[in-house]
């Protein structure tokens, strides 16, 4: 067994994800695991279809073994995102990372990745922090000066940005697994624009929201559950469904529970309290919110974190269970032939008998499950997350 790990949100999968699979799969990975965002993501939002019918989407789609990046990680900045993905690939016993990026040029991300964790970088960040600058800004500012603009030029990308972060994980963890760059294929990360050929990125394809303009940018998988779920009111998902919800929550907060689950920072819990009692709409908080020293990602994480009460230290460990999404037959010899290192839910019951860590973030999964259905124009009832079985192929 080659087994092989890729870190995803698949919001929604498309044919560059797609691509992906094939590429590693052709690469000799016998095996591949997919640890994917569950119903919410790293931009600070809901995603675009329950976790469930897009995880069953990549394994009929050529992945073997879909399993969930946890909330807290998942809806998190690029190091906790990292860290989420790469500790449970881990634990899994993965031989090759496998990750999407604008360049394949290991030795330059490596290079890049040694330096963030410099502490002559370290020094300068916090300086250009605290002079108002954002930390991504602050970082690829102070590598230049050290280490060149080779390597920050690496930071300028989304995609680079998180392998790089992939690889400080892997030495954090000491982990031994080889890396496989694979080089995007046609559009960015952040492209808008839908190009003539058939693979268009996935923000461009969420702005759509018709599935009918999307249909040529996504696998058949992808399409016939996308399908079924629009007809029953199950897509798309979008956070101003719930706008008002939102921000009534936010508005009965004092600024000290909003400490409870978002740092100040730039005084970024004290501009949210006090522009989330004016604003007429989530997309205007966010606008109020930011400025030049707080990027709209990090608002939009700080608006979902507190509607989530998710503490705002959940994710600087790492994940402690593999919950299960959707698998196949070779996605079971994984769970057999490894030396999984972590405990597996596949049903609520394995759920029960997580130590107290493990539960509680278990059942704050339980709780963000209950409230996406907040975002659909159908609203399920709750504890899907208890009652919801794994997609078997």
């Amino acid at each position: 067994m080659r087994l092989a790990g890729i870190i995803s949100e698949y919001n929604p999968f498309h044919n560059g994800h797609l691509y992906h699979i094939e590429q590693t799969r052709n690469s000799g990975a016998t095996h591949i695991v997919c640890a994917m965002s569950g119903n919410f993501v790293q931009r600070g939002d809901c995603a675009c279809a329950d976790k469930y019918i897009r995880a069953k989407a990549a394994v009929l789609s050529g992945a073997d073994l879909v399993v969930e990046i946890p909330t807290p990680w998942a809806c998190s900045g690029a190091e906790n995102f990292a860290r989420g993905g790469v500790s449970i690939l881990a634990s899994l016993g993965i031989d090759v990372l496998s990750f999407g990026c604008e360049t394949d040029e290991l030795s330059l991300l490596e290079k890049t990745a040694t330096a963030v964790d410099s502490p002559l970088i370290s020094q300068s960040v916090r300086t250009l922090v605290s002079a108002g600058n954002t930390y991504p800004a602050a970082l690829q500012k102070s590598i230049e000066a050290v280490f060149g603009k080779a390597a920050s030029d690496i930071l300028s990308s989304p995609n680079n940005t998180l392998a790089v972060e992939y690889i400080r994980q892997r030495e954090k963890l000491s982990a031994q697994f080889e890396l496989l760059a694979v080089r995007r294929n046609s559009a960015g990360h952040n492209d808008e624009y839908l190009p003539e050929n058939s693979i268009a990125s996935a923000s461009a394809l969420r702005r759509l929201k018709q599935l009918e303009k999307m249909k040529n940018y996504i696998p058949q998988a992808m399409l016939t559950e996308l399908t079924q779920a629009e007809k029953s009111g199950l897509f798309p998902c979008l956070i101003e469904n719930a706008d008002r919800v939102i921000l009534a929550f936010l508005r009965r907060m004092t600024l000290e529970e909003m400490k409870k689950y978002i740092s100040d920072e730039n005084g970024l819990a004290e501009r949210l309290y006090s522009f989330s009692r004016t604003a007429q709409s989530t997309a205007d908080v966010i606008k109020q919110v930011k400025v030049k020293s707080i990027t709209e990602a990090a608002v939009r994480r700080a608006v979902l974190s507190c509607f989530l009460k998710i503490p705002k230290d959940a994710a600087k460990g790492f994940v402690p269970y593999i919950k299960i999404l959707a698998s196949n037959a070779r996605g079971f010899e994984i769970l057999k032939e490894r030396n999984v290192l972590l405990p597996v839910i596949t049903k609520k019951a394995h759920a029960d008998k997580l130590e107290k860590g493990a539960k509680a973030i278990y059942d704050l999964e339980c709780e963000c499950t209950d409230v996406f259905s907040l975002f659909s124009k159908k609203m399920p009832g709750c504890s899907r997350e208890q009652t919801s079985p794994i997609f078997v192929l």
